[in-house]
């Protein structure tokens, strides 16, 4: 006696349902595609529908200018309060060594704010110590690469409100 393998009966269920997919398969692209002439024609012909697409372009635009506009006074107060933080975190030097210990302090500071999230306080001490290092254009490329957009923007406004005077130039006697 040989052995054969046997195939599985399709039962009456399974064949009804592979049908349904088959139905489900059809439908749905043709009802789609129905749906899309009927939107394409609306589009074209009724000024109606034409005026209701043109009104939520506007409302969407008229949203997205009032989120430029806090985004930007939202900036403006972010420099703000840096800048308060910075005037008053602010050391003077007495040497060129301590010019040196004070410009690593506050990167140093800066990192940590930037590592707990604070943009406005890193921003702060990233700019006391570009106003504290010697060749600022030089510290101010290095951090631009290496820090987030966001602490750069307000560096950036920092420096057009205040620009920052080299604390070397100020006090002659440190170099």
């Amino acid at each position: 006696m040989t052995f054969l393998p046997t195939l599985p009966r399709i039962s009456p269920v399974a064949k009804s349902n592979s049908t349904s997919w088959l139905y489900v398969g059809t439908i749905v692209p043709i009802a789609f595609t129905v749906y899309a002439l009927y939107f394409d024609r609306q589009r074209r012909h009724s000024s109606a529908f034409r005026a209701r697409i043109e009104a939520s372009k506007k409302k969407v635009a008229k949203i997205e200018d009032e989120e430029k506009q806090q985004k930007k006074r939202q900036g403006e107060k972010d420099t703000q309060r840096a800048i308060a933080i910075a005037s008053s975190a602010r050391k003077i030097p007495e040497s060129q060594s301590d010019a040196e210990q004070i410009m690593m302090d506050h990167l140093s500071q800066g990192d940590g704010a930037q590592k707990r999230g604070d943009v406005v306080s890193a921003a702060a001490y990233y700019f006391l110590a570009i106003e504290v290092h010697p060749d600022q254009e030089q510290i101010i490329t290095g951090l631009m690469q290496h820090v987030p957009v966001e602490i750069a923007q307000i560096i950036g406004g920092m420096m057009q409100k205040v620009s920052p005077k080299p604390i070397i130039s100020l006090y002659p006697n440190l170099e």
